[in-house]
Order: structure tokens, then C-alpha cells, then sequence
């Protein structure tokens, strides 16, 4: 996913973001320790081979260990998106900006796929979700409406 390409960003801040990088913006709500973060990914990566492959886990002493997952988070924290401190690591300003745009940009591309979705299949996501009438976000409780 490639974030910063419009007008709000120059292109020399413009940053390509591949899945894992994407996935580890989105799981910091919180600071997180490297620890959590790799166990986190690792049950969210479990069901979804693609991810799975990706993440390449391997039995270490502490549990399943992702070097891809640790090498992206340095990546992360290089490109000033993300800080280390005692109480784990979290988003840095920048790279709450970058999660907000990139939940935009999920937003979007969820508005464009909605309509290939089945009245059975927008039923489990209400299950999972809630309607869309519940959701607080304006652009999303009227995405049926088109």
C-alpha cells in the first residue's frame, strides 16, 4: 500500500507500506512490547495463510518469534513512525497520521468491494460488526445507499 501519494504529502514523504508494516500501524492502540506484538500477529496471522507465509514464525524460547515482524518494526522506527521506550513501542505523531490515512484508505477500498458482498455474506459482517447504523463513521452508514 503506498500512503502519501496525494496532495497532503510531499512525495519525498511519500511511504510504501507492505502488509505486515500496515498491520503493526493498525495493532498499536496502545504501546505494546515487542513481546505482545509478536504474539498478537501471531494469532492474528494463524487463520490467513498469506500472512502466515509472510511472517515466517519459528519456535523460539519465549514462543513464535517473527524476525520479519522485528525487522519491520526497526523499519518502522527508522522511517519515525514508531518509538521504543520502557513502556513498549507506540506510534510516534507521524505515524498516527499514517495510520489515519491508511484506515482511510481501507475505507475506501472497503466502499468499492461492498457491493460485490451478498445479502448473506452483509449479514455475517453485521454479526461481526454491528449495522452499518452503528458505525460512527459518516462515509461508512450510508455505503448501502449507492
Amino acid at each position: 500500500m503506498f500512503l502519501g501519494s496525494d496532495n497532503s504529502m510531499s512525495k519525498s514523504k511519500a511511504i510504501r507500506l507492505d502488509r505486515v508494516k500496515a498491520l503493526l500501524l493498525l495493532l498499536l492502540e496502545e504501546p505494546l512490547s515487542k513481546l505482545d506484538i509478536q504474539k498478537l500477529a501471531f494469532l492474528l496471522s494463524r487463520d490467513r495463510e498469506v500472512l502466515w507465509r509472510e511472517l515466517k514464525f519459528e519456535p523460539y524460547y519465549m514462543g513464535q518469534y517473527s524476525e520479519v515482524l522485528d525487522h519491520d518494526i526497526e523499519e518502522l522506527s527508522q522511517l519515525g513512525l514508531v518509538r521504543g521506550d520502557d513502556k513498549g513501542v507506540s506510534l510516534t505523531e507521524e505515524g498516527l497520521r499514517v495510520r489515519e490515512e491508511l484506515r482511510r484508505e481501507m475505507r475506501r477500498l472497503f466502499m468499492e468491494l461492498i457491493h460485490y458482498v451478498s445479502d448473506e455474506e452483509m449479514k455475517e459482517i453485521e454479526e461481526e460488526f454491528g449495522s452499518p447504523e452503528e458505525w460512527e463513521d459518516e462515509e461508512m452508514k450510508d455505503f448501502r445507499e449507492d
